[in-house]
């Protein structure tokens, strides 16, 4: 038995201060109109269940959406609606109830009693048990966030690997934050680590900390002009990842959401070929990883996307792709000439065939080879030059 109440004046009101003000944009000039911002009612249904601790003892389930919902009010939602239901579940010797109270409580809370029918008789054992689950609507409206470039995606390798694939970067140092917001979202696959706003091993260091969450299949987080991502495999499987930039304040740090339909990215431009050449001799004797570099071209100071394709090498042998581990990207010209920092500096990102990564305010852009020894089968001099696609991003 289920019984269900709404607030439908909530959701009204929630609605009329939005259509109100749409309703009174005038157009700019006769004929025209104003396209007004797009707002949609977001909902969000919580739950909770409780039993009876002994014969004749109510089930009382109370829901507290404030409890439920990290910073309900400063996200504007407001309580629209509950309801009680008689539940189950797999646990034995409970009986139908009668339902004493379905109402809310407060602004914020649904309660739900189930307790003995009227003229039930008092037995001391065997009496009967209840269980209640009160659910309570959450309700606001949002306005669409304004997407900024398009949406990409990116596959992280299959495996449980630890190695942090890098999404998106400021170019010098990680002390500024890139102005604009990011939504990133895990399509499918494994559960994914997402973290934002780390820094290099060395200083300077910025102000701000690190922020990390995982995201399962179909979960999006939301980011405040964040000034890194990346994502974590935390189990074995590849993910498929998208991300989507929007204007600075129009997502809110940290909230979750779920993943929506969208149209399949558009395929990253054309991968061209970038030679290889091996570092001068200033360089190699300060660097202990790498013995080779190739340069990418950028049409200056600016923000990038890069992609590199599944055959992102050209090697003599044919072959057309490079250990993971001794493949780098660096956008400071300063780390061509010294040694990796630590296992996880983000200074350096490892190069992923078939993925992409968006770095902000970059002038230079290289790719390093490694090993500096030969050690079969992998000998740096192998390895002629590098494939990507290179897109300017607003």
């Amino acid at each position: 038995m289920r019984i269900s109440n709404s607030l439908a004046l909530s959701t009204a009101l929630l609605l009329a201060n939005v259509l109100t003000a749409e309703a009174q944009t005038p157009p700019t000039a006769p004929g025209s109109a104003v396209q007004g911002p797009s707002y949609a009612l977001q909902c969000r249904t919580e739950f909770n269940d409780a039993t009876s601790g002994g014969a004749h003892q109510p089930a009382i389930a109370d829901v507290d959406l404030r409890a439920k919902i990290p910073n309900y009010d400063a996200l504007g939602f407001r309580m629209t609606g509950g309801g009680c239901e008689q539940y189950f579940g797999d646990v034995s010797g409970l009986t139908s109830g009668y339902v004493v109270r379905n109402a809310p409580i407060g602004d914020a809370s649904w309660s739900c009693n189930i307790s003995d029918q009227p003229g039930w008789p008092n037995q001391p054992d065997g009496g009967p048990r209840y269980r209640a689950r009160a659910h309570a609507i959450a309700c606001r409206v949002v306005k669409s966030p304004t997407p900024i470039g398009a949406t990409t995606e990116a596959t992280t390798l299959n495996g449980l690997d630890g190695t942090q694939r890098i999404v998106a970067r400021d170019g010098i140092g990680f002390l500024k934050r890139i102005q604009q917001d990011l939504r990133l979202c895990n399509v499918k696959g494994p559960k994914l680590l997402a973290r934002w706003n780390f820094a290099a091993t060395e200083p300077p260091l910025p102000s701000w900390t690190v922020s990390d969450k995982e995201i399962a299949p179909g979960e999006c987080i939301d980011m405040a002009t964040p000034s890194a991502a990346m994502v974590q495999n935390q189990s074995n499987g590849a993910s498929t990842v998208r991300w989507q930039w929007y204007r600075k304040g129009e997502l809110n740090e940290g909230e979750m959401s779920k993943t929506s339909a969208a149209a399949p990215p558009a395929p990253a431009p054309e991968a061209k070929s970038y030679d290889c050449t091996d570092l001068s001799k200033v360089e190699q004797a300060n660097n202990k990883n790498y013995s080779r570099k190739c340069p990418i071209k950028l049409e200056g100071i600016g923000n990038y996307r890069v992609c590199f394709p599944l055959d992102y090498v050209t090697r003599s042998d044919g072959d057309t792709t490079w250990a993971l581990s001794l493949m780098d990207t660096v956008v400071e010209p300063s780390l061509v000439g010294r040694s990796v920092a630590g296992a996880y500096d983000p200074r350096w990102n490892a190069v992923v065939g078939g993925a992409c990564r968006d770095y902000y305010n970059i002038r230079f852009l290289a790719a390093l080879v490694g090993p500096v020894i030969p050690a079969v089968p992998w000998d740096a001099k192998k390895v002629l030059a590098v494939k990507a696609s290179i897109e300017k991003l607003p």
